[in-house]
């Protein structure tokens, strides 16, 4: 009972992941909103799990990318908050927890699971493209979803642009260009050989959620 439990606890997770955005989505637009955008941590380290439950082959050149990840986008977003630079002047809320350096340390996770997300679905969609046309490909898909997240999570208080109200367009290149950078290090550790069942799924959740949100949050819901 137990090996069963243990053999299968991944595809469990995956499913309790599935219904914890979908209750998400509901309780954000409910009377406990305040309540469900706090627990905003917990749903993406739950996310990171999930993702690193599915993840194989374990390698050293896998684990450089998730350290990779970790390190230049949580580095860059605190030069970003405390320069401007890349992305333009911006500062976090209370929402995602700790912070270092006016940065919350949960920026490091999203990061890592944005970009791994989204550069496992173009090599499975795509499997032989060369890195010079891969790069610039994948690192328009978490600038793509950043596009997606600015308007809820500026809605919700997770962060906000004190001077323009809304990201500006170099917020954009700077996603780019971190992606573009994050894309050339995960053609250069990870196996042509690696898997993982959640990645897509969780890209998909992600998308769902944000574009969902982002209707209502347009529509003053």
């Amino acid at each position: 009972m137990i090996q069963k439990l243990t053999q299968h606890s991944p595809h469990l997770l995956l499913g309790f992941c599935t219904a914890v955005y979908l209750f998400g989505v509901a309780g954000m637009l409910s009377p406990a909103q305040p309540w469900f955008v706090s627990q905003t941590p917990m749903s993406l380290l739950l996310s990171y799990l999930t993702l690193l439950l599915f993840h194989t082959p374990h390698t050293r050149g896998s684990t450089a990318y998730f350290l990779s990840a970790f390190a230049l986008g949580f580095g860059i977003e605190v030069v970003g908050v405390n320069t401007g630079w890349p992305f333009g002047h911006y500062e976090y809320g209370s929402v995602l927890g700790p912070k270092v350096a006016g940065t919350p340390l949960m920026l490091g996770i999203n990061w890592t699971l944005v970009t791994y997300c989204s550069f496992y679905a173009l090599d499975r969609l795509l499997p032989k493209l060369p890195l010079l046309a891969f790069a610039p490909l994948a690192a328009a898909l978490p600038t793509a979803l950043d596009y997606l997240i600015e308007p809820v999570a500026i809605h919700f208080g997770m962060w906000q642009w004190p001077s323009t109200g809304l990201p500006p367009l170099e917020n954009y290149a700077g996603w780019y260009a971190t992606s573009l950078l994050l894309a050339i290090v995960w053609r250069l550790t990870m196996l042509p050989a690696t898997q993982n069942r959640a990645a897509v799924p969780l890209l998909g959740l992600q998308v769902a959620f944000f574009m969902i949100l982002g209707l209502m949050v347009r529509a003053n819901v």
